[in-house]
């Protein structure tokens, strides 16, 4: 399919965001490790979102709060994916949304987690459905066996596997594609995200991630805790 045969506007319109790029209803909910947003890394990574506000193309992006920027460490569920193999095999494909949460807090509750992970950028690109992603992998082999048993304590805390969960890539997401880009505004694209890597990347390694914590969220914008599990070698918070 060439560009001209593609339509105006991705799939994430109707689904997350709408033509205008506004927020529409995706309520779910997830288990998120949020940036510091006093950090250094975080200044570095509003400045690669500023570079991408920055470029001709920009329109066809809706952009994500800063306060907001986070890495999913585990997915939960949300109304738009009521189906076998996006949910619980244990819990009703019926079941409210906000029930769900509350089971899912009530299984987390005994289970402890750490009070961050370091990890270090790996590229900054595009997914496949659009989204301006900075990829990430453990800092070095403590941090992957750290990150690796907290995975694994939640999978099996939660009882709750996603498609696609052993192939996940961590990443922090800074927009969503919200119209088709030209064969020319993609190799400006690459480009840009190539340029943003190489001057930003020396600010974020190590980069600092929070504690986990379960939230809920109504839409991409806000990511609200409901949740934060013990932490090892503390009180529970």
């Amino acid at each position: 399919m060439t560009d001209f045969q593609l339509p105006k506007y991705t799939s994430i319109v109707g689904s997350k965001f709408e033509k205008d790029g506004s927020a529409r209803r995706y309520p779910g909910n997830t288990i998120i490790c949020a940036i510091d947003s006093k950090s250094v890394a975080h200044d570095a990574l509003v400045a690669i979102q500023n570079g991408l506000k920055s470029a001709s193309f920009a329109p066809a992006f809706t952009f994500l709060p800063a306060q907001s920027f986070h890495m999913t460490l585990y997915r939960g569920v949300n109304d738009e994916l009521r189906v076998p193999d996006e949910w619980p095999l244990d819990i009703p494909l019926d079941t409210p949304l906000d029930e769900v949460t509350d089971i899912f807090r009530n299984r987390i509750k005994d289970i402890t987690m750490p009070d961050g992970f370091r990890m270090r950028p790996t590229r900054f690109a595009n997914a496949g459905s659009g989204e301006s992603q900075l990829f990430l992998e453990p800092f070095d082999l403590s941090e992957a066996r750290k990150l690796t048993t907290a995975v694994h304590t939640l999978r099996k805390a939660l009882n709750h596997r996603r498609t696609g969960d052993d192939n996940y890539h961590f990443h922090i997401t800074f927009s969503y594609q919200i119209k088709h880009l030209s064969r020319d505004q993609k190799r400006e694209l690459q480009k840009l995200n190539a340029g943003l890597f190489r001057n930003f990347a020396g600010n974020l390694h190590p980069l600092n991630i929070g504690a986990p914590k379960l939230c809920r969220y109504d839409n991409m914008l806000q990511f609200v805790p409901v949740f934060q599990p013990s932490l090892e070698g503390q009180n529970h918070i």
